[in-house]
């Protein structure tokens, strides 16, 4: 369709204006426990975490191990 040529859908281009027969939710409500479904949630994050950051916290000792044992032969810095 070109720039300035009127659209034969009307609602092509509206804004959706919610009507009266839309849900609302309800914002008075307290929010739901989420019971053992929300506790997985929590320990599967924890998990997520405890191996990213602890892999990343510990580049430093496989360094170590590096420099001293394995590669000890090889120079720890080239140029």
């Amino acid at each position: 369709m070109a720039i300035g040529e009127k659209s034969d859908n009307p609602t092509s281009n509206a804004v959706s204006v919610p009507s009266n027969h839309d849900e609302v939710p309800d914002t008075s409500a307290e929010p739901r426990e989420g019971g053992w479904f929300a506790w997985l949630q929590v320990v599967g994050a924890f998990c997520v975490y405890l191996n990213t950051w602890g892999m990343l916290s510990s580049f430093g000792v496989f360094q170590t191990y590096y420099e001293l044992d394995a590669l000890s032969s090889q120079p720890s810095f080239t140029d």
